[in-house]
């Protein structure tokens, strides 16, 4: 038995900014591509604060969990090894919002505290 992390795939709704009247609309916001959105978001020198760009470890952890993530359907489930969950976890902590609402905070959460499950382990061919 493997003990993986599981992230569930959910979409929910935020409210977003509309026009100069302080109108807000219902926007989608779903958790599949704003985990690879925080992927993507390059690391930040903890001295300057600047981007630092992706060095080749990183590229490569990043571009497994990417994969992994494209490759589950929306409202399916994500299951991560133990190392592939904190890294995407940093990714998660890591990124700033433009906007400001509790579904980003229900998301960082959801992250954050993926069930550990156990999984068989598959028997090669």
């Amino acid at each position: 038995m493997t003990k993986l992390r599981k992230i569930l795939l959910e979409t929910k709704t935020i409210k977003l900014p509309q026009g100069k009247k302080g109108l807000r609309v219902d926007s989608p916001f779903p958790y599949k591509q704003n985990l690879i959105d925080t992927l993507n978001a390059p690391p930040i020198d903890e001295r300057s604060g600047q981007p630092r760009g992706f060095g080749p470890t990183e590229l490569r952890k990043r571009i497994k969990i990417q994969k992994l993530v494209e490759a589950c359907v929306n409202g399916g489930e994500l299951l991560l090894e133990q190392t592939d969950w904190g890294t995407l976890k940093e990714c998660v902590n890591a990124q700033r919002w433009l906007i400001m609402d509790e579904a980003i905070v229900v998301f960082i959460d959801a992250v954050e505290n993926a069930e550990e499950v156990e999984v068989k382990e598959k028997k090669p061919k």
